[in-house]
């Protein structure tokens, strides 16, 4: 599978928390089977732009992606989730091995900026074929808005806080 994490950094985000959300990130990495010919994993932060990103190609192995987990920077500004899900997308559309099944992971705290273009560029992911999870943290979540980013409500994840992320392992 082709495997995109896609997680925001905004301003209400502390930097233990960040911190917390790096480890979630670099945990999921280490527990996907990653391999030329299993799982590829790449990443995007956002924030009210585009961030960091790792690509699917060319293929990345375990321990760099890792470190590149590790070193993630904290934009620290607002939560524009339809640009993150556009870029997601480009990425799918532009990297993915033929046939390969795409599944998108959006780890948020908040509700986006832009709740209509989240929802239409949700929508156009799953209308491409991508499969969506929704990681849900505290309690600034739109539960409507978690529905729009998951392709089904068994892909719905919550905790309460940052510190319960790794309950999610």
């Amino acid at each position: 599978a082709e495997i995109m994490l896609l997680t925001h950094g905004s301003e209400n985000i502390n930097e233990d928390n960040w911190n917390l959300n790096k480890d979630l990130i670099s945990n999921l990495i280490r527990n996907l089977f990653i391999g030329r010919q299993k799982h590829h994993v790449g990443l995007v932060v956002y924030s009210t732009s585009v961030g960091d990103t790792i690509g699917l190609d060319p293929y990345k192995d375990a321990f760099n992606l890792t470190n590149f987990a590790n070193s993630l920077i904290h934009p620290g500004l607002g939560a524009n989730t339809a640009i993150g899900l556009k870029k997601l997308r480009n990425v799918f559309n532009t990297q993915s091995r033929t046939g390969a099944p795409k599944i998108g992971i959006v780890i948020t705290d908040q509700s986006s900026t832009d709740t209509a273009a989240t929802k239409q560029e949700a929508e156009q992911a799953q209308r491409e074929g991508i499969i969506l999870i929704s990681v849900g943290i505290g309690g600034n979540i739109n539960p409507r808005e978690l529905q729009t980013l998951s392709s089904s409500e068994r892909y719905i994840n919550r905790v309460n806080a940052f510190t319960q992320l790794q309950l999610l392992m």
